[in-house]
């Protein structure tokens, strides 16, 4: 039931974006990198596959899965969806695996995966092309080893294996892999596997290389460094606000501006909790009251000391990256949600259950609604500056509109499509693709619209490259 639900509301979920959201847009989203990521894992030899700089093994995680779908009929776009959709179910299933082993019923863990599905990250991040999904299902694979740990004894070999996993899709993740060997071995012994574990990596990442000549070492680039800011006041209240409420609960929508192509370059960063509506203000104490009961609960508890002492580490330690690394921290949300889902689950164990099971009942519709709006609003936000021209078309369809046929395409042989211009007949034009329309118009001496350059019939218009 979880992978259903999973994927069938993220494939709804990309019904609402924009396709040229997923397949072209760059720093729109968030400032997410969805059109390098969708080139990515569309083509073999992308130059995207550049950013295995910070992704050691993404490009044959996410490309393999949309090749082997091609070969089976499907259009790129299609197979790109499926595997997004494939990840979400995966994603929830093993959020639904982890709270199972912590200890919580089918019931609750059911309970806290519906909350970690209505949850903003999940909503906006699940549902386009991006490394985060992989990313947040590394960190829910090293708690579950963590929960597992109490359990049985591990070998070595597992947790070389976790070091694979959480080092193998983001670099910083690692440090969820490194955690769980830590709280379980010696510093020496930790060192020693994770040694391994990097070697490995490394010749997975060697092989890789073989077929994907694109892909960079992830050892050694400098590039990330233009990511690191200093810890002012107003990044760190936008961390405390993006770690522990706009993960799960979506503020007020901004505008920071619009990037080169045109586009609106949306973001979460310096807004506020519960900035919007009641609902919002309902669901930011519900939630504040639940984060501060179950971390009352993980104080108190005697038992579960590996997997505590993981994802106490965990959390400090997303903090602390975050506090320096990362320009809009919702960016990386979706690897907040886990550790944050996890205190809960450790708090539906205790004596505080009843209560817990009460708060979660109220946020899930609370969470849901809320962030489901917001996403729609998203969804007509994050389009392509010709989309507006489109919609005002469709609301007053006798306005003096562009004709939009017998443009002449003006451009260099083989530019992309920023570089070309359209030029229509009568005098209208575009300067790029996607982009606004430029029509002439006459106006009598109070302002009434006379008639434009599109009116002209195209049979008296005469027209040659010269």
């Amino acid at each position: 039931m979880v992978l259903l639900v999973s994927g069938i509301s993220t494939y709804h979920l990309i019904k609402l974006h924009d396709e040229n959201l997923i397949t072209a847009s760059e720093n729109v989203y968030f400032q997410a990198d969805i059109g390098r990521t969708y080139s990515a894992m569309s083509s073999r030899v992308s130059e995207a596959h550049y950013r295995a700089k910070v992704h050691p093994l993404l490009p044959i995680q996410t490309y393999s899965p949309v090749f082997l779908l091609k070969k089976l009929g499907f259009s790129t776009f299609a197979a790109v969806k499926i595997v997004i959709c494939l990840i979400a179910s995966i994603w929830g299933l093993c959020l639904y695996g982890m709270f199972r082993l912590i200890g919580n019923n089918r019931f609750h863990a059911v309970f806290l995966t519906m909350l970690g599905l209505s949850s903003a990250s999940s909503m906006f991040w699940l549902s386009v092309p991006e490394s985060y999904a992989l990313g947040s299902i590394n960190i829910i694979i090293a708690l579950c080893f963590a929960a597992l740990a109490n359990k049985k004894t591990l070998t070595n070999s597992n947790f070389i294996l976790v070091n694979i996993i959480t080092l193998s899709t983001t670099i910083t993740n690692w440090m969820s892999g490194i955690l769980v060997t830590l709280a379980n071995r010696s510093i020496r012994e930790t060192i020693k596997l994770c040694l391994i574990s990097l070697a490995l990596v490394t010749i997975f990442w060697g092989i890789q290389k073989h077929f994907f000549p694109y892909s960079v070492f992830f050892i050694g680039d400098s590039e990330e460094a233009n990511f690191i800011f200093a810890p002012t006041l107003s990044r760190i209240a936008s961390l405390i606000n993006t770690f522990f409420f706009h993960s799960v609960i979506s503020p007020a929508i901004n505008i920071l501006d619009h990037n080169a192509d045109g586009w609106p370059m949306l973001s979460f960063q310096n807004a506020m909790p519960a900035s919007s509506n009641l609902a919002e203000v309902a669901g930011s104490i519900l939630w504040i009251c639940t984060l501060a009961i179950c971390t009352i609960a993980f104080f108190k508890l005697k038992d579960h000391i590996p997997l505590r002492v993981v994802l106490g580490s965990s959390i400090l330690g997303q903090l602390f990256l975050h506090l320096f690394y990362g320009e809009e921290i919702f960016l990386y949300s979706l690897h907040f949600l886990p550790l944050l889902l996890a205190l809960v689950s450790i708090g539906l164990n205790t004596k505080y259950s009843k209560l817990l099971v009460t708060l979660v009942s109220l946020l899930i519709p609370i969470f849901f609604i809320t962030n489901l709006h917001k996403f729609q609003t998203i969804s007509k936000i994050a389009v392509p500056p010709d989309q507006e021209v489109k919609n005002q078309m469709r609301l007053n369809p006798s306005g003096p509109w562009p004709r939009g046929e017998g443009h002449v395409i003006l451009a260099n042989p083989g530019s992309k499509e920023g570089n070309k211009s359209y030029y229509e007949p009568g005098g209208s034009f575009s300067p790029a693709g996607q982009k606004y329309g430029v029509s002439i118009r006459i106006e009598d001496n109070h302002g009434k619209l006379l008639t434009t350059s599109d009116a002209i019939p195209l049979s008296q218009i005469n027209q040659s490259l010269v």
